[in-house]
């Protein structure tokens, strides 16, 4: 039977209302079996809305876990971390919805992807309902990392940028006095100041590195410390 609630006096037939949305949508019941999906559901596990109907929403979706263990979906070590379950036992129990939830799940046909899940609680003849709405996120989550490591990059190049400015007259000096030093001290002392003109060079070196940025990347400098590797983020 199509579930039903009823706002006021009136039924309402909600398979038309979620075959419309643009989420995955499903209606479970307390055992989180499926009553109802919608297409957008059905497309994202790539099969008929007819494949969902009682089966638990982890073996309709085709999560990984839900074929760890004989009983299936919810019973698998792995699932007593799981945030959707978690979200769907809670709603039953508050009979409040829950909005927002992100998480990381793996499927068997479309491997791990980022998900935002949200359900409500209804009434359906009598019988307590979820409604559980995923959304694929993973899309969107590789935007955000590429905004943060594109501000990253930003940050790293514009602080490049005015320690070279501000090293470059300094180093300029210090070379030039150098070259005189070398010319007129004695050949003893010569050795020491073409060292250290050796040291201004090095520097003058890790200036254009530093100038040279293209991407942004870090290596481990201490046990709780990353610092930026020039050499691989050129």
């Amino acid at each position: 039977m199509i579930p039903t609630f009823q706002p006021g006096n009136r039924k309402i037939d909600i398979e038309p209302v979620i075959d419309n949305l643009p989420s995955a949508i499903m209606v479970m019941d307390r055992d989180r079996r499926v009553l109802l999906a919608n297409r957008i559901a059905a497309a994202f596990a790539q099969k008929s809305k007819e494949a969902f109907w009682g089966r638990r929403g982890g073996e309709a979706f085709g999560c990984v876990n839900s074929g760890k263990s004989p009983e299936g979906c919810g019973a698998a070590p792995e699932c007593e971390i799981c945030a959707i379950r978690e979200a769907i036992a809670e709603t039953f129990e508050s009979r409040r919805g829950r909005i927002g939830i992100e998480t990381e799940m793996e499927f068997v046909q479309l491997g791990e992807i980022s998900v935002r899940a949200s359900t409500n609680f209804i009434e359906s003849d009598d019988q307590g309902l979820v409604i559980l709405s995923l959304e694929d996120m993973t899309e969107h989550k590789m935007q955000d990392l590429i905004r943060i490591e594109n501000a990253k990059l930003r940050a790293a190049a514009e602080t490049a940028a005015a320690i070279c400015h501000e090293m470059g007259q300094p180093l300029m000096a210090m070379t030039g006095i150098l070259d005189l030093l070398i010319m007129d001290c004695e050949p003893e002392d010569r050795k020491l100041a073409e060292t250290v003109k050796e040291q201004a060079l090095r520097l003058g070196a890790i200036s254009k590195k530093l100038m040279d940025l293209k991407s942004y990347r870090t290596k481990k400098y201490s046990a709780e410390e990353r610092i930026l590797d020039l050499e691989a983020s050129r």
